[in-house]
């Protein structure tokens, strides 16, 4: 994963209250998650939308009401 989607990645895992937070002040950014371990990590109602998890660790990650409208 590029350095340049380290943040994202970081702020991503701590769950989608700060997640959101982060898409509405950088919305022309789309970070890659394609590989990423996000295993167990809480995602209700996240914003993620338009982003590329191919391959990720969703595994026990709570997707409630999540946004993934043009994900892969």
């Amino acid at each position: 994963m590029s350095t340049l989607f380290t943040e994202p990645l970081t702020i991503l895992r701590r769950g989608a209250p700060e997640w959101n937070d982060w898409r509405e002040a950088h919305p022309d950014l789309r970070p890659n998650f394609a590989d990423a371990d996000l295993q167990g990590t809480n995602l209700i109602g996240a914003n993620l939308s338009g982003l590329d998890f191919t391959g990720a660790n969703l595994s026990d990650s709570d997707l409630s009401g999540a946004n993934f409208i043009r994900s892969c």
